[in-house]
């Protein structure tokens, strides 16, 4: 019986494999658009990447800023900026903007969103359709 003794391990936590992913504690914070705004008074200048070429629309890869009056400014308003900015004939309709987190929806202010000023947003060409 002594022998098995120390073959049976009292504490089996230290044995389990470290975990593939850390957990986060908690998801990152969102401000409501009020004090987000109130954080960032005044002009907004945003960086744009348009990463995939579009001959349709005489789209190349760029990067360029765009300046906007407030951070209360809609996603439209940038979309709009932006079109005033590179030569194209893509109508605001056919494009969306993708912050790090997600798309935007064009009705959404950049407070409302929590793009803050210096902030990278990418053109995407809309896709109509599933899979081809």
């Amino acid at each position: 019986q002594p022998l098995l003794e120390h073959l049976q391990p009292t504490n089996v936590e230290h044995l389990q494999p470290p975990s593939k992913k850390p957990k986060l504690s908690e998801e990152p914070q969102v401000l409501d658009e009020e004090e987000f705004a109130a954080k960032y008074p005044g002009k907004v200048a945003l960086n744009i990447k348009i990463s995939e070429p579009n001959d349709q629309w005489n789209l190349t890869p760029q990067n360029f800023t765009v300046e906007l009056p407030s951070i209360s400014s809609s996603i439209l308003e940038v979309k709009q900026q932006i079109l005033s900015v590179i030569a194209t004939t893509l109508p605001v309709g056919k494009f969306q903007l993708k912050s790090s987190i997600s798309f935007m929806k064009d009705k959404q202010t950049l407070a409302q969103a929590n793009i803050a000023p210096g902030s990278s947003l990418e053109l995407k060409v809309k896709q109509r359709g599933g899979r081809r």
